[in-house]
């Protein structure tokens, strides 16, 4: 008698294990459902249907209800046959698929704290040289033709990098760097340099606020001859030239 009451409270507490984890996974498919549908309305919605990002988009979250659902219909053929723990474990399978988004996601936020705090390392160490060509205005990114101008920075961990100004064909010359605000939201500085003939040469460099492996996706150059004193009024004047340069990345030193 004792054994019989023993065993019918085994089952019903396993009945209960397998109700209340069929009931989360339920819970799980609902909301899996939702975000699916959600994906759904807003590609829609916004026009992005034919965009690669929406196939990216779309696939798993059309799969993800799809695979939950059959994990719990696949539970409930079990609901009639509840014995040992696999009807509990056949009912919380479906949870699986969240174990492995959480795997995903935190795979690839790891990922990217590391890929940052590098380009962060990158930003604040090393030398990158930007190659440069004529451009239409500073407030422009767009360049084109050969290279008329090299920018080399060699960052350091505090403060103004040091740089070196090359000209095709002529020896390097070394730059004096200065604060100076030009409105870009990357940040600004200025370079000053005296030419191989003692020209006095300022430079506003516009950092571009998109980031790349090797610091500033590209820059922004406004140059004019001249002393510090007289910058302004050749800008207003329209003297200045202006280049757009992007790092090469095979002149990366550590």
């Amino acid at each position: 008698m004792t054994d019989m009451i023993n065993r019918r409270g085994q089952t019903k507490a396993r009945e209960s294990l397998f109700w209340i984890a069929l009931g989360v996974s339920c819970l799980w498919f609902m909301v899996a459902g939702a975000a699916g549908l959600f994906a759904w309305v807003t590609v829609l919605r916004d026009g992005y249907i034919n965009s690669p990002w929406a196939v990216i988009l779309l696939i798993p979250s059309t799969a993800l209800p799809i695979i939950v659902g059959w994990g719990v219909l696949r539970a409930i053929r079990w609901s009639n046959k509840i014995t040992g723990t696999r009807s509990v474990s056949r009912a919380l399978a479906p949870l699986w698929t969240l174990v492995a988004l959480a795997i995903i996601f935190g795979g690839f936020a790891f990922y990217k704290n590391r890929t940052m705090k590098r380009i962060e390392q990158q930003q604040r160490t090393g030398s990158i040289t930007f190659n440069c060509v004529d451009n239409t205005s500073i407030g422009e990114r767009v360049g084109s033709g050969s290279i008329k101008l090299r920018l080399t920075e060699m960052r350091r961990q505090r403060g103004f990098g040091n740089w070196t100004i090359s000209w095709p064909g002529k020896p390097l010359i070394n730059a004096e760097s200065f604060e100076a605000h030009t409105g870009s939201i990357g940040g600004s500085q200025g370079l000053r340099w005296r030419e191989t003939g003692g020209k006095e040469t300022i430079a506003l460099v516009s950092f571009s606020d998109m980031i790349s492996d090797f610091g500033p996706s590209d820059l922004n150059v406004a140059l004019v001859s001249g002393p510090l004193t007289l910058v302004q009024a050749k800008f207003d004047a329209g003297a200045a030239t202006y280049y757009a340069c992007n790092p090469d990345p095979k002149s990366w030193r550590e």
